[in-house]
């Protein structure tokens, strides 16, 4: 396995310095405008910013290398917009090595290694790994849970792998999807007491119960304390600015449709 890891870490690598060109809004005003701003002072926030829809926890993560450059002294233009290309070039790599070991874990090394090679294979992942999306944080965040998640019903779900679980929710709530489904199908097939335990460890984790609880920033203000001072929970805030159409049509225009586009319909349904 070690070649197809070295082979896979060159890939990514590669794709940082190989792909130049721009794909969708959200690399630059959901991620590295934010983290920018963060650090040095400057740069546009959205609207879903000030309307506290976004968590501030993923252009966080990615001001990390921004303030080293800025500590360092060498925070020029190619290397602010390069720097945060290869930490997300890291990611996806560890993406693509925790794909290994649950594969392993699940049918053995060599399903593992024809899965990674498929994974290194897509043009459309090599096109956009390199790209600091926050889909792409999503992926490591469930592939690391699942590497943890049981394989066995009568193993209990570590703390651990809730942990992981709820920050990937903390930071994109429609991840929430994926683990209510994943959840419930676990608690439906693990031994009555592995059920009532793992319910308290999600319980635990996710409502803590006081503002001095170590996740606080998860829960009571994403990470948004010093930014905007909202003590809503962003899933919940997000939730009811996309389903209010009040809400909508100061930030997207009296002529929005009733409901979100991309909640319930998918494409965006103009009126004729």
């Amino acid at each position: 396995m070690k070649p197809l890891l070295y082979v896979a870490l060159v890939v990514r690598l590669v794709s940082v310095f190989v792909i130049q060109t721009s794909y969708v809004p959200d690399e630059t005003w959901q991620c590295t405008e934010v983290a920018h701003k963060l650090v040095f002072g400057t740069g546009h926030l959205t609207w879903e910013w000030k309307e506290g829809l976004r968590s501030y926890l993923h252009p966080l993560l990615f001001s990390v290398p921004l303030q080293l450059l800025k500590v360092l002294r060498i925070d020029t233009a190619w290397m602010v917009i390069i720097f945060p290309r290869l930490l997300q070039a890291v990611l996806s790599f560890l993406s693509d090595v925790l794909l290994y070991r649950l594969v392993v874990k699940l049918y053995g090394h060599s399903q593992a290694t024809y899965s990674v090679i498929m994974q290194l294979s897509s043009w459309y992942l090599f096109y956009v790994s390199p790209r600091p999306l926050v889909n792409n944080l999503e992926t490591f965040l469930i592939t690391a849970t699942l590497n943890l998640w049981p394989t066995r019903y009568n193993d209990v779900v570590t703390y651990p792998a809730v942990m992981i679980a709820a920050i990937s929710v903390a930071i994109r709530p429609t991840a929430v999807l994926f683990w209510l489904v994943l959840g419930v199908h676990y608690l439906t097939s693990c031994p009555e007491r592995h059920a009532y335990t793992s319910i308290l460890k999600a319980t635990i984790i996710g409502v803590p119960p006081d503002l001095h609880h170590p996740l606080r920033l998860l829960h009571v203000r994403q990470a948004n304390p010093c930014f905007l001072q909202l003590p809503e929970l962003q899933p919940v805030q997000q939730c009811g600015v996309r389903c209010s159409p009040l809400a909508l049509v100061p930030l997207s225009g009296a002529s929005c449709n009733p409901w979100h586009p991309h909640d319930l319909c998918g494409p965006c349904l103009h009126q004729a």
